[in-house]
Protein backbone atom coordinates (compact mmCIF):
# COMPACT_ATOMS: atom_id res chain seq x y z
CA UNK A 1 0.00 0.00 0.00
CA UNK A 2 3.03 2.27 0.14
CA UNK A 3 2.76 3.09 3.86
CA UNK A 4 5.72 2.95 6.24
CA UNK A 5 5.81 0.15 8.80
CA UNK A 6 5.67 1.46 12.40
CA UNK A 7 9.07 2.14 13.97
CA UNK A 8 8.45 -0.23 16.87
CA UNK A 9 8.05 -3.21 14.53
CA UNK A 10 10.99 -2.34 12.28
CA UNK A 11 13.25 -1.62 15.26
CA UNK A 12 12.48 -5.00 16.81
CA UNK A 13 13.13 -6.89 13.55
CA UNK A 14 16.48 -5.12 13.06
CA UNK A 15 17.48 -5.60 16.70
CA UNK A 16 16.70 -9.32 16.51
CA UNK A 17 18.58 -9.73 13.24
CA UNK A 18 21.79 -7.88 14.09
CA UNK A 19 21.99 -9.88 17.30
CA UNK A 20 22.75 -13.04 15.30
CA UNK A 21 26.31 -14.35 15.37
CA UNK A 22 26.81 -13.80 11.62
CA UNK A 23 26.58 -10.04 12.26
CA UNK A 24 29.32 -10.01 14.90
CA UNK A 25 31.96 -8.94 12.36
CA UNK A 26 29.80 -6.16 10.96
CA UNK A 27 26.83 -5.73 8.69
CA UNK A 28 25.20 -3.46 6.14
CA UNK A 29 21.68 -2.13 6.64
CA UNK A 30 19.72 -1.20 3.51
CA UNK A 31 16.68 1.03 3.96
CA UNK A 32 17.06 1.30 7.73
CA UNK A 33 16.90 3.57 9.57
CA UNK A 34 14.31 5.69 7.75
CA UNK A 35 13.43 8.00 10.63
CA UNK A 36 15.38 9.89 13.29
CA UNK A 37 13.61 7.81 15.96
CA UNK A 38 14.83 4.63 14.25
CA UNK A 39 18.36 6.08 14.07
CA UNK A 40 18.31 6.90 17.77
CA UNK A 41 17.05 3.41 18.56
CA UNK A 42 19.79 1.90 16.39
CA UNK A 43 22.40 3.94 18.26
CA UNK A 44 21.16 2.53 21.57
CA UNK A 45 21.27 -1.02 20.19
CA UNK A 46 24.76 -0.57 18.76
CA UNK A 47 26.07 0.99 21.97
CA UNK A 48 24.94 -2.11 23.83
CA UNK A 49 26.89 -4.22 21.33
CA UNK A 50 30.01 -2.00 21.57
CA UNK A 51 29.53 -1.13 17.89
CA UNK A 52 29.22 2.10 15.99
CA UNK A 53 28.16 3.29 12.56
CA UNK A 54 31.09 3.66 10.19
CA UNK A 55 29.20 5.29 7.32
CA UNK A 56 25.74 6.20 6.10
CA UNK A 57 25.26 6.35 2.34
CA UNK A 58 22.41 8.37 0.87
CA UNK A 59 21.59 7.81 -2.79
CA UNK A 60 19.92 10.89 -4.27
CA UNK A 61 17.74 10.47 -7.36
CA UNK A 62 15.52 13.11 -8.97
CA UNK A 63 11.81 12.44 -8.34
CA UNK A 64 10.88 12.72 -12.02
CA UNK A 65 13.51 10.11 -12.90
CA UNK A 66 12.15 7.78 -10.23
CA UNK A 67 8.64 8.10 -11.65
CA UNK A 68 9.94 7.43 -15.18
CA UNK A 69 11.48 4.21 -13.86
CA UNK A 70 8.13 3.21 -12.39
CA UNK A 71 6.39 3.97 -15.69
CA UNK A 72 8.97 1.85 -17.51
CA UNK A 73 8.46 -1.04 -15.07
CA UNK A 74 4.68 -0.83 -15.55
CA UNK A 75 5.04 -0.72 -19.33
CA UNK A 76 7.32 -3.78 -19.34
CA UNK A 77 4.95 -5.70 -17.07
CA UNK A 78 1.98 -4.93 -19.31
CA UNK A 79 3.82 -5.79 -22.52
CA UNK A 80 4.97 -9.12 -21.09
CA UNK A 81 1.47 -9.82 -19.72
CA UNK A 82 2.69 -9.84 -16.13
CA UNK A 83 0.82 -8.26 -13.26
CA UNK A 84 1.56 -4.66 -12.34
CA UNK A 85 2.67 -4.05 -8.77
CA UNK A 86 -0.12 -2.54 -6.69
CA UNK A 87 2.18 0.23 -5.48
CA UNK A 88 3.25 1.28 -9.00
CA UNK A 89 0.62 4.01 -9.12
CA UNK A 90 1.06 7.76 -9.28
CA UNK A 91 -0.84 8.46 -6.04
CA UNK A 92 1.26 5.89 -4.17
CA UNK A 93 4.44 7.43 -5.59
CA UNK A 94 3.36 10.93 -4.52
CA UNK A 95 2.51 9.70 -1.00
CA UNK A 96 5.89 7.97 -0.73
CA UNK A 97 7.71 11.11 -1.82
CA UNK A 98 5.76 13.14 0.75
CA UNK A 99 6.62 10.57 3.43
CA UNK A 100 10.27 10.71 2.37
CA UNK A 101 10.40 14.51 2.64
CA UNK A 102 8.56 14.56 5.96
CA UNK A 103 10.14 11.56 7.69
CA UNK A 104 13.41 10.63 6.02
CA UNK A 105 14.97 13.95 4.96
CA UNK A 106 15.60 14.94 8.62
CA UNK A 107 17.66 11.76 8.90
CA UNK A 108 20.24 13.25 6.53
CA UNK A 109 20.83 16.12 8.94
CA UNK A 110 21.00 13.70 11.86
CA UNK A 111 23.85 11.73 10.27
CA UNK A 112 25.50 14.78 8.67
CA UNK A 113 25.77 16.31 12.15
CA UNK A 114 27.52 13.13 13.31
CA UNK A 115 30.00 13.25 10.42
CA UNK A 116 29.16 9.90 8.86
CA UNK A 117 26.85 10.86 5.96
CA UNK A 118 28.10 10.29 2.41
CA UNK A 119 25.79 11.50 -0.38
CA UNK A 120 25.91 9.96 -3.85
CA UNK A 121 24.09 11.85 -6.59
Amino acid sequence: SGHLIPDSIVNQVVCDRIGHSDCSGGFILDGYPRTVDQAQNLQIILSGMNCCIDAVIELQVDGSLMFKRIESRVSKAISSEKSVRSDDKYDVFIRRMEDYRRVTVPLSSYYRDRGCLHVID
